[in-house]
């Protein structure tokens, strides 16, 4: 299967916000809401103000280029609690991370969101190692450019997720307490898992 990265400013900037916010308001995600809601109702908004890109995934399907998944990257920092680090991931961390109070803080590309969109089985046309692939890619793209050695995302407490993210190379490095607008997760927490590239 042949796939197409668009970033979404580039699609923007080709057939217009509105044209766009109809390609994206077919996206469907049942499993992952939050998934949903961000592609159809603030990733043009987070993209206009520099605060993430997201980058649509097409593929051929019916004769037609259709939506089939996205991914969206973030510059964020990320603080790992050194006493709950292995000794060997403490000592990678600390030959490029500064250690305050045994807290490392790292500069790094957030994988903020990634989804499938799974109107009319279009997320049957990628599988998600090939989409986190995909999302990798460009994060190490990116960091060729600017700099940089670690990836990380974060996750709710599910074990289908966890296995996922593991899979592809991905190791839990902490967890990170919820903050006030995040509402819409069971438990109080988050998992971040991060990736040398």
């Amino acid at each position: 299967m042949s796939y197409t990265i668009i970033p979404l400013k580039e699609l923007i900037e080709e057939i217009g916000e509105e044209a766009t916010e109809a390609i994206l308001s077919n996206f469907t995600c049942p499993s992952n809401t939050d998934v949903e809601y961000f592609l159809r109702k603030k990733a043009i908004l987070f993209s206009r103000q520099g605060l993430s890109m997201t980058h649509l995934i097409f593929a051929s399907y019916n004769n037609k280029n259709s939506l089939i998944a996205y991914f969206t990257l973030a510059p964020k920092t990320i603080s790992l609690d050194g006493e709950k680090l292995s000794n060997k991931m403490r000592t990678r961390i600390k030959r490029f991370s500064p250690r305050k109070n045994n807290t490392y803080t790292i500069p790094s590309i957030l994988i903020a969101q990634i989804g499938k969109n799974f109107t009319d089985e279009l997320d049957k046309l990628i599988v998600g190692d090939d989409l986190m692939g995909l999302a990798l890619d460009t994060v190490h793209l990116a960091q060729s450019i600017i700099g940089g050695k670690i990836t990380f995302l974060e996750c709710e407490d599910v074990k289908k997720l966890k296995s996922f993210y593991e899979r592809n190379g991905f190791i839990l490095a902490g967890k990170r307490l919820l903050d006030g607008d995040e509402t819409d997760i069971r438990e109080s927490y988050l998992l971040q898992y991060i990736r040398w590239l």
